[in-house]
Formats: C-alpha cells, structure tokens, sequence
C-alpha cells in the first residue's frame, strides 16, 4: 500500500476503535454472532465498464458479529472467492479493438460497522422493546484489506485497502439462529485487479478514463447467536 492508502486505513481504523471503546464503555452487555455466508463477487472496471450479473464467480465468507445495541454492531469477515470480466461482446470500439479478459482470485478481511433501520432484538426490559423487530434492513460500511494476484498469470500477488459499503438485511429465526443477506460495494485504490492499466494488453496500447477498479459481493449468510447475560423471553419463541 502506498503513503496515500495507510492514512485512509489508519483513520478508518482509528474511527472504529474509537467507537468500540465508547461502545463497550456504556454497554453492560452484548450479544455476539458467528456465521457462515456464500454468494459471488463481482467487479467492475476497464474490462466491465458496467455492472454485469454474468460476471459474477463464487464466493464465500466467514464472520463474526458484535452486537453492542438494537441498532449498532460491529462485524469481522474473512471472505475469499474470484472476479472476472471480459469485452468480448462489448459494443465500445475501443473495447473490441483490446479484446480483454481476465480472471482472478482474492482473499479479504474486513472490519465493518452495521446499523439497523429498526430496533433489531430489542431487550423486552429496555425502552426500545415496543418498536422490537425479529427483522431489519441495514447500512454497513468500513475497511478491507484484501490480496490478489498483480500482474495476471505471473504468480505475482499484492496486498491493498479497498472501502466496503453496502445495504442488507437481518432476520430472526429462532432464539438463537438468524437469516440475511446483503449486497457491499467495494472501493478499491487501485487498478491492478483486472490486469489492465494505462499501458498496453495482448501488446495493444491502451489508454483508460477509469482510474480505479472495484468489486462487489452479494450473498446469503446464516448466524448463530451468544448471548452474554440471560436470554429475555422476547428472544424466545
């Protein structure tokens, strides 16, 4: 990462960390998730000017949630999966005349902030519990840090920050299991994930507008819940 990238991280980091001490200093008790997700990634960039549902590949998740509030928790994912995008069809004539495509793999950690639209497992004894929700859509934003090969088909790999943002959604099975999904954009600072840059491909020069690459994860997630006092009856069937 460059001078440019550690100061974005190390401001985002130090926002979270600033809202987990604030979070855990007036908050007696939490309830804390593990889950498991799959879904694909998909991305855009000189290779896939437009967002393209063809274009996604597999991808999966492992994460773990911090749940300090109704409204407010704090997640750790470790994801992995592939990106591809081709112009192979592409109307551009810039586009037709390069003729690129390109798959690639990458793995990512994250650490990203939820917040619930409604009050999302309200305790029954707190003032939230008449608005209580077993369901809730959610804005969730925060940093990665994810590693992808640099130079396609030279083994060669990098390791960089990329800004996660995205909507989804949460729903309450039972006391202890949970449902939901989501959709986050990924905003990389960089424009190596599809091999292409101002330069050239397959020996052609090229000459892009777009400066940066981003990618994109969509996918299903089931969770397990721990609670750190006594489960209230409003968590119970």
């Amino acid at each position: 990462m460059n001078r440019k990238n550690n100061r974005i991280a190390g401001r985002i980091l130090s926002a979270i960390f600033l809202f987990i001490g604030v979070s855990v200093a007036n908050v007696n008790a939490q309830v804390h998730e593990i889950g498991l997700g799959a879904g694909g990634f998909n991305y855009t960039g000189e290779l896939a000017r437009k967002f393209n549902p063809l274009f996604y590949r597999p991808g999966a998740e492992i994460f773990y949630r911090l749940n300090f509030s109704p409204a407010v928790a704090l997640r750790g994912a470790f994801s992995f999966g592939g990106i591809y995008g081709a112009e192979l069809k592409s109307k551009d004539p810039v586009a037709n005349y390069r003729q690129g495509e390109f798959k690639n793999n990458l793995t990512e950690v994250s650490a990203t902030l939820e917040y619930n639209f409604f009050n999302f497992r309200a305790p029954k004894d707190s003032r939230k519990a008449q608005s209580s929700s077993r369901i809730t859509p959610y804005f969730t934003g925060g940093i990665a840090f994810y590693n992808t090969q640099q130079d396609l088909g030279t083994g060669n790999s990098f390791f960089n920050v990329a800004i996660p943002i995205g909507l989804g959604f949460k729903y309450q099975l039972t006391e202890h299991w949970n449902l939901g999904g989501e959709f986050v954009a990924r905003k990389t600072f960089t424009d190596y994930l599809d091999g292409v840059r101002e330069g050239t491909i397959n020996y052609r020069r090229t000459g892009d507008i777009l400066k940066t690459d981003w990618y994109y994860y969509t996918g299903l997630t089931v969770s397990y819940t721990f609670y750190s006092v006594k489960c209230p009856a409003i968590y119970h069937k």
